[in-house]
């Protein structure tokens, strides 16, 4: 397998709380529990990424809440299906994200708690880690999987192993 380069990861359903209301804004949710100790330790290690799934979310939208949150440093890519026009599900999106950072999709893994962005990633040739998911199982492609973390405080140890592999 490829070096990793980047990760992707799905910003509100992953690095933010879900709240009761799906629609309720970006500003206000809380951040899911270990975030910005994750992110602090995979910047320091790879290039990071947003990809978006919300409908009617636009990067921009997505930027003024990072510089809220004091994490806008952290991201040089922030992609929104609602700018592309693009499905959430669409691997293209991922492909797009891939591209906006300048590496190939297969140096890139992508981290959701959506199976459904999980599985995009893997026709978008990226490898998955999906956050509180299933059992590991191969998805589409050659050589593409999904890996599950229990948590979102695992991902940085599973990036390691994931490395470790290569």
């Amino acid at each position: 397998m490829p070096r990793i380069r980047g990760v992707l990861f799905s910003f509100e359903d992953t690095l933010l709380e879900m709240p009761p209301d799906p629609t309720a804004p970006l500003l206000g949710r809380a951040t899911s529990p270990g975030t910005a100790e994750v992110l602090a330790t995979c910047f320091g290690r790879y290039r990071l990424g947003l990809v978006c799934a919300g409908e009617g979310i636009s990067a921009a939208s997505v930027r003024a809440t990072l510089a809220v949150l004091d994490w806008e440093g952290w991201f040089e890519s922030v992609v929104a299906p609602h700018d592309l026009g693009y499905a959430a599900s669409d691997p293209n999106l991922l492909r797009a994200a891939a591209s906006s950072m300048g590496i190939l999709p297969g140096r890139i893994v992508a981290v959701s708690t959506d199976p459904a962005m999980t599985t995009a990633a893997n026709r978008a040739g990226c490898r998955s880690v999906r956050v509180g998911g299933p059992q590991p199982q191969d998805h589409e492609g050659p050589g593409q999987h999904t890996w599950t973390a229990p948590a979102l405080g695992d991902i940085p140890r599973i990036l390691g192993d994931l490395e470790r592999a290569a």
